[in-house]
């Protein structure tokens, strides 16, 4: 993992995976999607979560889904690709951009944890 700068994480490709970086405070993970132009450089960026987007139509179906998991424990599901627009323009914002060793490592995680606490999946599920 590595931290950049507003200017060099803005040049940096869709994919890329990272979090917004405060002062010894790493921030939830988030994949980039396109950065946005305005008056010949970049100004802004699109970006989807990782851990928040219910997959869900709109904020009031959100909130409904999010009203019956805290009342009653229903399951709800994320949607990982729910593109949204930073639109904070903060020239001082850091970003902790994560190298490919670091997601690979994550993924290896997540499946380990994967079988640990779901059990193993059945072959031709």
């Amino acid at each position: 993992m590595r931290i950049v700068d507003r200017k060099t994480f803005l040049a940096m490709p869709e994919g890329t995976v990272f979090a917004k970086y405060d002062p010894s405070i790493i921030r939830e993970p988030m994949v980039k999607f396109e950065s946005i132009p305005g008056h010949g450089e970049l100004v802004d960026f699109r970006y989807a979560s990782l851990t928040d987007q219910v997959d869900c139509s709109g904020s009031l179906e959100r909130d409904h889904i999010m009203d019956a998991a805290e009342e009653n424990g229903t399951p709800f599901a994320l949607h990982f690709n729910t593109s949204s627009r930073d639109g904070l323009f903060d020239a001082d914002q850091l970003f902790a951009v994560w190298e490919r060793a670091d997601v690979e490592g994550l993924i290896a995680r997540l499946q380990s944890a994967l079988v640990d606490g779901y059990g193993a999946k059945a072959s031709g599920e």
